[in-house]
């Protein structure tokens, strides 16, 4: 009776080390991060870089909101709706404005409509329209026909932003299709235009 209670054990045993290691593991998803950088007049920074962990669908506003705080940001209605005109008590003054960077490309969208990416680089600084910008690009793209796809020129940058940052920050980046290769990113399409053939972006 011994043995065979032993024999039942043994293969209860053997059974549970075997279906144990069937059992398929579940990765947790990994988390969405960017930063959010709060620049002054004279760049000296506002909020210094702050690492975020982001929601799905955050936009850059909330983001902002996350960094700081709602009861630090101030706004004035406009005919186009609120406007950010004051961040943990620094105010815009007259021909002063808070500027939006993505990844230190003057953004192309307002802060509410921005979906914030993985890795992304959010920055506000305060900025006078009067002065002329430090450094601005411009970019162009042609397509295997030589038809301008997209011009836009005096982009403002800070920092060092690559052109791949670039092409997603002034297009959109549901507009730059890429792969990843050993080599980097490969541009796959660009505004609906793919890379076919012999012809590459």
């Amino acid at each position: 009776m011994l043995k065979r209670k032993n024999l039942w054990m043994s293969m209860l045993l053997v059974l549970m080390v075997l279906t144990n290691g069937l059992q398929t593991p579940v990765l947790a998803a990994e988390a969405k991060q960017g930063t959010v950088t709060v620049l002054g007049l004279d760049s000296t920074p506002v909020v210094p870089e702050k690492t975020l962990q982001l929601a799905e669908k955050e936009t850059a506003t909330e983001a902002l909101i996350d960094a700081v705080g709602k009861d630090n940001l101030e706004y004035t209605d406009t005919s186009y709706g609120p406007m950010l005109t004051g961040i943990n008590g620094v105010k815009a003054g007259k021909n002063q404005f808070w500027a939006f960077f993505i990844n230190g490309i003057s953004a192309q969208v307002g802060p509410d409509s921005y979906i914030v990416h993985n890795g992304d680089k959010i920055t506000y600084r305060l900025t006078d329209f009067t002065k002329p910008a430090q450094s601005t690009v411009s970019l162009k793209v042609v397509d295997d026909k030589k038809n301008t796809v997209a011009e836009l020129s005096s982009i403002e940058v800070i920092g060092s932003p690559n052109a791949f940052q670039l092409l997603q920050t002034a297009l959109g980046f549901d507009q730059v299709g890429f792969e990843e290769t050993n080599y980097g990113k490969m541009i796959t399409s660009l505004k609906g235009i793919k890379a076919e053939g012999s012809n590459y972006w």
